[in-house]
């Protein structure tokens, strides 16, 4: 049976990862911070799937910290931005949608000024979803945007991520819904007729 270490700071993430690859009969060992990670790494694992987006130590850091000590395989799930607005952002882009900004240089929501903590996972997909506020975007695309994957049958992973962003960012000042899901389709930000996602 094979060792999976599973280096990433997404919780909902890894316990979906876990649960999926334990099924497929995978023994999976998971850590949430970057040096952890490289230490537990030295141990007998037949493969390493860390995230680019860790505390205290970065998903390239530690492949090298493994690379210059060990043989073992090790796969980095990069987030490829897939929006036009993304690729071309300056290091110093801001978004704002009403009373969110998102600093994508620093990785940073504010909700109200007031810094709002968020998994790598959930700024991304927060992110894709400011960038096409008040429009729909189907799930498929989102999947592809934020995980890096094609969407697969009975794959939840993106409504799990939805729900607990939902739970961070509560309501409107009008107690109205920010993520409607859109029935069969995906989700949708929703505002105000006169907002529009800005630019930095």
């Amino acid at each position: 049976m094979s060792h999976i270490l599973l280096i990433d700071d997404d919780t909902e993430l890894c316990d979906l990862l876990t649960e999926y690859l334990q099924g497929e009969n995978f023994t999976l060992s998971v850590v949430h911070d970057g040096q952890q990670g490289a230490d537990l790494a030295m141990d007998d694992y037949d493969l390493v799937i860390l995230d680019v987006m860790l505390p205290n130590l970065n998903g390239l850091e530690v492949l090298k910290k493994i690379r210059s000590n060990s043989h073992i395989p090790a796969r980095i799930r990069a987030i490829q931005r897939r929006t036009e607005a993304n690729t071309v952002a300056p290091a110093n882009n801001h978004i704002t949608v009403g009373d969110i900004t998102l600093s994508l240089a620093a990785r940073q929501c504010y909700l109200n000024q007031d810094a709002l903590k968020l998994t790598s996972v959930e700024f991304s997909l927060l992110e894709a979803l400011l960038l096409k506020a008040g429009q729909v975007i189907n799930r498929e695309d989102l999947v592809i945007q934020v995980l890096g994957r094609d969407l697969s049958p009975y794959d939840r992973s993106i409504d799990v991520h939805i729900s607990n962003l939902r739970k961070k960012l509560g309501y409107h000042s009008d107690n109205s819904e920010r993520i409607k899901t859109i029935r069969s389709i995906g989700y949708l930000y929703t505002v105000a007729q006169t907002m529009e996602p800005q630019h930095a």
